[in-house]
């Protein structure tokens, strides 16, 4: 309902993260998220309105792992993130609100955390920012292609600045996924949060075959070969999974959630998250 509302009003669906630090096509880095966009429309018009867009809502620069005592401040140069040290800090420490709507009550996991990638050693006091359970459907959970860049035929609902509307979901908004759950905590790359990207945090990459629904093992980077520390833990960033025994929920284009089983094959969750492949979607 939040996504069509924002929808009816702006004729344009958010961005999966505005001007992230992944991405080469924005140089001046603000790392805002869609989810920051939805709160007048999940009644947060209060916290949405102490947010100040002259200034970055997240600290990350595109550095690999996010190195802590690094990223902040870095507000200067061409390459930067937006508005002042002091404003950043700002934005950051919003970050750090419990939004219910965007957790899952299945999740046990931990709901604030100050990982590098959001929450910097050097701000004083350290902020806590809070994770959320659910992420868009992107076709780059780096966020390193800016939307508009990628192949229409593979294209998902969201991206870095994207501005999908719903004359661009060609397959039909039955047919398109727009977000899918994850678990609040993971194996690596723990520092997913509601108010701006940072590595590998932009969303559900659900077309990557190296990207297992549900899986709990660390990582893809390395073959899967770590075994899982918690069962409440998915494997790393841009993984989808959940609590629930067999899949996931997810929410399509036209707001209807669907369980999508853990089993299902490929190349139905790859044409679910595809906008506008032209593929006949099969049951699932």
């Amino acid at each position: 309902m939040a996504l069509h509302n924002y929808h009816d009003t702006h004729s344009v669906f958010p961005a999966s993260v505005y001007s992230p630090g992944a991405s080469s096509g924005s140089p001046i880095k603000t790392n805002t998220t869609g989810w920051i966009m939805l709160l007048p429309y999940v009644e947060q018009g209060a916290l949405y309105d102490q947010y100040d867009f002259n200034h970055a809502t997240g600290i990350y620069g595109g550095e690999g792992n996010c190195p802590d005592a690094t990223l902040y401040p870095v507000t200067g140069g061409t390459t930067r993130l937006a508005g002042t040290d002091a404003g950043i800090l700002a934005n950051v420490r919003l970050g750090g609100s419990i939004i219910p709507v965007y957790y899952c009550p299945s999740d046990p996991g931990q709901r604030l955390h100050t990982s590098a990638c959001h929450s910097d050693s050097t701000m004083s006091p350290r902020p806590s920012v809070a994770r959320s359970s659910y992420e868009f459907s992107v076709l780059n959970s780096h966020a390193s292609t800016q939307w508009s860049a990628e192949s229409t035929s593979n294209r998902a609902m969201f991206g870095a600045n994207s501005r999908s509307q719903m004359r661009d979901i060609v397959d039909g908004t039955s047919n398109a996924i727009a977000v899918a759950e994850s678990t609040l905590e993971l194996e690596q790359h723990n520092w997913k949060t509601w108010s701006s990207s940072g590595w590998y945090t932009a969303g559900a990459y659900l077309q990557s075959t190296a990207r297992p629904l549900n899986e709990r093992r660390c990582c893809s980077w390395n073959g899967f070969t770590s075994a899982s520390t918690s069962p409440s833990k998915l494997s790393d960033g841009g993984f989808s999974g959940s609590m629930h025994a067999g899949g996931l929920h997810i929410l399509m284009g036209d707001g209807a959630v669907r369980f999508l089983s853990d089993a299902v094959d490929y190349t139905i969750r790859r044409d679910l998250s595809s906008i506008s492949d032209g593929r006949v979607v099969g049951e699932f």
